[in-house]
C-alpha cells in the first residue's frame, strides 16, 4: 500500500470514524431516525472533507483544525436534520426550514472555504437520504451546488447580513439555473422562464432568509464567545 495510504488509515481521524459509523445507525434508531447502514456511511464524508491534512487551493496551504472539522461536522449533521422539518412546503418543489441556518453559522464563523465545504458535504447526504432527480445535472444544482453556495456567506464574516443576503443569493442562483434548465415546462404560458424561476425559487428562499438572520442576529452575541 502507497504510503500517504497507511498514513490515512492510521489517523485518529479515520479510526474515529469508522467508530462513529459503527454506532451511527443504533443512535439513530434510539432517537426514531430512519437510517440504514449504508446511509449512515454518507456521513463518513464530513470527515473525509474536514480532513485536517495540508489542502492545497491557488497554491496556498489551508490548515483546517480538528476543532473546524468537529463544528463543521455538527453544523453538517443539524442541517440535514432540520431539512426534515418543513415549515412550508411549494407544490412543485421547495420549502421554508431551517436547513441553512447551521451552514451559514459555520460559514460566517469559519470563511468562505470551509462553509463551501460544509454545504457541498450536506448536498451530497441529503442525495443519499433521497431527493428528487431528474437529471444529474439538475441534482447538483439543486443539492450539493446550492448549499455549497451558502458558503459565499463566509466572504463577508464581520456583516452577518450581508454574508446571509450573500449566501442565499447564491443558493438562489443555483436554484434558478435548475429551474430555468429542467423545469421552465412549469412556467405559465407566455411567461418568462427566467423571471418564473427566479420568483418561484424566491417565494421560500426570502423567507428562509429572513427567519435566518433574525435567529443569527439573537445567537450571534454567544456565537462570538466561543472561541474558533
Amino acid at each position: 500500500m502507497p504510503k500517504g495510504g497507511r498514513k490515512i488509515l492510521q489517523s485518529k481521524r479515520f479510526i474515529f470514524a469508522l467508530n462513529a459509523l459503527q454506532h451511527f445507525p443504533r443512535i439513530c434508531r434510539n432517537i426514531g431516525t430512519q437510517l440504514s447502514y449504508s446511509d449512515a456511511l454518507c456521513y463518513y464524508v464530513v470527515v473525509h472533507v474536514f480532513d485536517a491534512a495540508d489542502l492545497k487551493m491557488e497554491g496556498k496551504i489551508l490548515k483546517i483544525s480538528s476543532r473546524t472539522m468537529v463544528e463543521g461536522a455538527l453544523c453538517v449533521a443539524l442541517s440535514v436534520a432540520l431539512s426534515m422539518f418543513k415549515l412550508f412546503k411549494m407544490p412543485q418543489g421547495g420549502s421554508v426550514s431551517l436547513t441553512t441556518l447551521p451552514l451559514l453559522i459555520f460559514a460566517l464563523r469559519n470563511g468562505c472555504f470551509a462553509g463551501a465545504s460544509a454545504g457541498f458535504t450536506a448536498g451530497i447526504i441529503r442525495l443519499f437520504l433521497g431527493a428528487y432527480i431528474v437529471h444529474p445535472l439538475q441534482a447538483l444544482l439543486d443539492y450539493p451546488a446550492a448549499l455549497a453556495a451558502i458558503g459565499l456567506a463566509g466572504i463577508f464574516q464581520r456583516n452577518i447580513y450581508l454574508g446571509v443576503v450573500t449566501g442565499m443569493a447564491g443558493c438562489l442562483i443555483s436554484y434558478t439555473l435548475s429551474g430555468v434548465i429542467f423545469f421552465a415546462s412549469y412556467a405559465p404560458e407566455g411567461t418568462n422562464a427566467l423571471l418564473y424561476s427566479i420568483i418561484y425559487n424566491a417565494t421560500f428562499l426570502v423567507p428562509e432568509m429572513l427567519i435566518d438572520i433574525i435567529l443569527i442576529r439573537l445567537l450571534w452575541s454567544r456565537l462570538r464567545k466561543i472561541a474558533n
